[in-house]
């Protein structure tokens, strides 16, 4: 039992027929091409058409309409330089692209150092205002301490101030008494003598 024979992918039926192009170096006419084609390569007149088509939507076969004919050609040397066009195009678009990127790099890094500077200058101010607002609090604080070591030494003054005063007033009376047992002196004369408030009291502290 014989076996079928496999048909040929899109692909071999293009490069036999880039093969035939090239090898003949000719323009066809579309019913040379189909019949010519057909029978070097062995390929079906049918795929034969459909197959260039293919090719020349690839750009692999160039075609062409003069009046009523359509012709059909391909040459080694325009795949050359189609490959050389398209080379010098992925070549300009790769140094575009990386034209592109050293650009935006250089614009980002530019954005992030003035993103640093700008964080930077906020944080310092945020920390000079923070700084500032315990400076205020501090002297606040200092005020309240120095008033109430005022205060307290003001307190103490009084303090001895009175007792002061409370022992000239023990003293007074200590003279008046005296003045009295030893020379009869009467407090009233006493205290107009000498000048002294009769109504005199002690101070509380």
């Amino acid at each position: 039992m014989s076996t079928r024979k496999k048909g040929l992918s899109d692909e071999e039926k293009k490069e036999k027929l880039k093969k035939f192009f090239y090898d003949s170096s000719n323009v066809y006419s579309s019913k040379d091409v189909e019949s010519e084609a057909s029978e070097a390569t062995g390929i079906p007149m049918i795929a034969v058409r459909e197959t260039i088509k293919l090719m020349v939507a690839d750009g692999i076969v160039q075609t062409d309409k003069l009046g009523a004919s359509t012709f059909y050609w391909a040459f080694p040397s325009f795949e050359r330089n189609q490959a050389k066009n398209k080379n010098d195009e992925l070549t300009k678009a790769i140094a575009d692209i990386k034209e592109r990127i050293a650009s935006e790099t250089k614009k980002n890094e530019t954005l992030k150092q003035e993103r640093i500077e700008s964080d930077e200058r906020t944080n310092n101010l945020e920390r000079i205002k923070e700084l500032e607002a315990q400076s205020v609090k501090l002297n606040e604080e200092l005020a309240g301490y120095a008033d109430v070591e005022t205060m307290e030494e003001m307190k103490k003054e009084l303090k001895i101030a009175v007792e002061a005063v409370n022992r000239n007033t023990d003293n007074i009376d200590a003279l008046r008494s005296f003045c009295d047992k030893k020379w009869g002196v009467a407090k009233e004369d006493f205290y107009k003598n000498f000048q002294i408030d009769p109504n005199m009291e002690y101070l509380e502290y």
